[in-house]
């Protein structure tokens, strides 16, 4: 990984936006009484994002999107596409009869994508394991695929309910992951917005909630997710009819897999560059289950979390002298400080009991330097982070 990637990425993490959202104008302005009107945010929010890839992509984010094209390119394109190879094999056993020259093209096409891989788990700290399980997502809809036209070659057309049992069970389980990988992303930006930008001014509140608004990205996410589903299904009846000598299906599989590998570059770049490269994309009730969990084996919060929480939002400071103090914010929005029992040291959400000495953690701390007793919340400074 080149270093200009590294230094891109540290700089996108403390910086601010180079413009607003609300200074962005609709690609095309629909009047009020149109019934597309409602599509003007949307539009907002996808130029936004655009604007603001081009501003902030580098040479490494190019070079990765472009090791992602060329790799599905090559695993697509091969004469034993058009020749139709042994129909008898499959398996390992399938591919060690491949030829030389499409054994090598297989080979480089999984190397390319295992460096498409290994460039965004850099580039992308926040959704790592998000990134792998989109990229199984796709591989599970083109094998849902491969199920459908197994018993109909002509999928959609005439197929039967009795045929499309594991291809139906394959396409539930994407919907299902994908779904709470949205949700996720979502109540991620709610607990960011509730952490960061809580303010007495309702109307900076409302500025704030639409400038963290994903709804173009959403858009986008559902745009993706469509194209993988109709990729998938040109490519593959594009082997089912083979003999027909149309090129339309591969055609579209060629067109549409090379608009889907910038498309995931950019709903894996998006969350990550409005929340840090720091925070934990969970949804809620992961979450909740985490700090329950913990809370059960008596550890509350280790010490790995507690750090995480930590370099993840400013460290809490006394108000009156400025001493630093032991209080720590949580991921889950909550704060936490250490048992105030001598010989106990667990980490305890404030107003809680210690799950180890049974003492009660109050809700206003004294600070160890100057003794002032403050509300646990005075301990944390205004942040203003995007």
């Amino acid at each position: 990984m080149s270093p200009s990637v590294l230094d891109s990425e540290s700089e996108l993490a403390t910086g601010g936006k180079p413009f607003n959202l609300d200074d962005m104008q609709p690609f095309f302005q629909f009047k009020d009484h149109s019934f597309l009107h409602s599509c003007n945010p949307i539009q907002k929010e996808v130029k936004f994002i655009f604007m603001l890839a081009k501003n902030d992509w580098n040479r490494g984010y190019f070079t990765t999107i472009l090791a992602g094209i060329v790799a599905f390119l090559l695993g697509s394109i091969s004469s034993e596409v058009f020749d139709g190879g042994n129909a008898r094999l499959s398996g390992l056993q399938g591919i060690s009869e491949v030829g030389g020259a499409n054994y090598f093209q297989l080979i480089l096409s999984m190397l390319l994508w295992l460096w498409f891989l290994y460039n965004t788990w850099i580039l992308f700290p926040a959704m790592r394991t998000h990134t792998i399980s989109l990229i199984l997502m796709w591989n599970l809809v083109m094998g849902a695929m491969i199920f459908f036209h197994t018993e109909n070659s002509n999928f959609p057309i005439d197929f039967k309910l009795s045929e499309m049992m594991q291809g139906t069970l394959l396409i539930l389980i994407v919907a299902f992951f994908l779904y709470f990988f949205w949700k996720a992303v979502i109540e991620t930006r709610d607990l960011h917005i509730e952490l960061n930008h809580v303010h007495e001014d309702v109307r900076i509140m409302e500025q704030e909630m639409r400038e963290h608004s994903l709804r173009g990205w959403s858009a986008l996410f559902f745009i993706w997710a469509f194209f993988v589903l109709i990729g998938s299904w040109s490519g593959t009846h594009f082997i089912a009819e083979r003999g027909t000598n149309s090129l339309f299906y591969f055609g579209l599989h060629l067109v549409i897999g090379g608009i889907t590998v910038p498309l995931l570059m950019t709903i894996l770049w998006y969350p990550q560059r409005m929340l840090g490269t720091t925070t934990t994309i969970q949804t809620k009730a992961a979450r909740i289950a985490e700090r329950e969990l913990l809370l059960e084996n008596g550890e509350l919060f280790d010490e790995d979390l507690v750090h995480r929480s930590t370099h993840q939002n400013k460290k809490a400071v006394c108000v009156e002298c400025g001493a630093e103090s032991a209080l720590v914010r949580l991921d889950d929005g909550s704060m936490a400080h250490p048992c105030s029992t001598e010989s106990c040291k667990t980490i305890v959400p404030i107003g809680t009991k210690c799950k180890k000495c049974k003492q009660q953690m109050p809700s206003r701390i004294n600070c160890e330097s100057c003794g002032m007793n403050s509300p646990a919340i005075d301990y944390f400074p205004n942040m203003e982070v995007w």
